[in-house]
């Protein structure tokens, strides 16, 4: 259908969340401590001015506005990585999503710079499902949309098992992080701190 000539254009806000996820099988981020180092330092204000013209808000969490506790390198890594030998790794996205995209573009310069040779690929759904079903990728951004239950927000233990469930879980089929698993299970507490410390899932 054609637009009326006296339409208006009317921007509203939505809380949409850009998050990457790494692969439990990457061979490039293997190590806690330089899935650690390699996330560390992203620009996420910068992204938010230069990319998104200001017109948003970086996240640190799984909701706006919300911090995760920090984070303490495990100290295993030796040297810095800028000194040892680039590793190769696959930054995927779906095609359709220019913010995600955009948002990769930004993680593979920082990825980069942090001492890896990081290629994305904006992929066609069939191709990306083709990569998600073959595992051949170590980090994959995703977007979701925080829930809520009776106009409220979610409590912290059903949010962080609607995000596993529902964002993680089929991108990463039977490869959930061990910790990740055990909450799905309940087995151990469903908890920002299990979701986030061991630097699988990176809120960007």
């Amino acid at each position: 259908d054609a637009i009326p000539a006296d339409a208006q254009r009317l921007e509203t806000r939505t809380q949409r969340l850009g998050v990457a996820l790494v692969h439990p099988a990457s061979k490039a981020l293997t190590s806690r401590a330089v899935r650690i180092r390699a996330s560390a330092g992203f620009d996420r204000n910068v992204f938010v001015k230069a990319s998104l013209n200001d017109k948003g808000e970086a996240a640190y969490g799984l909701l706006p506005g919300q911090k995760n506790m920090p984070v303490e390198n495990s100290g295993d890594v030796e040297g810095d990585l800028m000194q040892q030998p680039r590793k190769q790794l696959r930054i995927l996205t779906q095609r359709g999503e220019p913010i995600l995209k955009r948002l990769g573009e930004r993680l593979q310069v920082h990825l980069f710079a942090s001492g890896f040779d990081a290629r994305l690929d904006d992929l066609p759904i069939e191709e990306y499902r083709v990569a998600l079903l073959t595992e051949e990728f170590d980090i994959v951004l995703l977007a979701w949309t925080p829930p809520l239950s009776a106009g409220r927000r979610l409590h912290e233990d059903s949010l962080v098992r609607h995000v596993l469930t529902y964002v993680l879980e089929p991108e990463l089929l039977d490869r959930l992080p061990p910790r990740w698993s055990d909450i799905l299970r309940k087995q151990a507490p469903a908890t920002r701190q299990a979701l986030f410390e061991d630097g699988y899932l990176i809120p960007l």
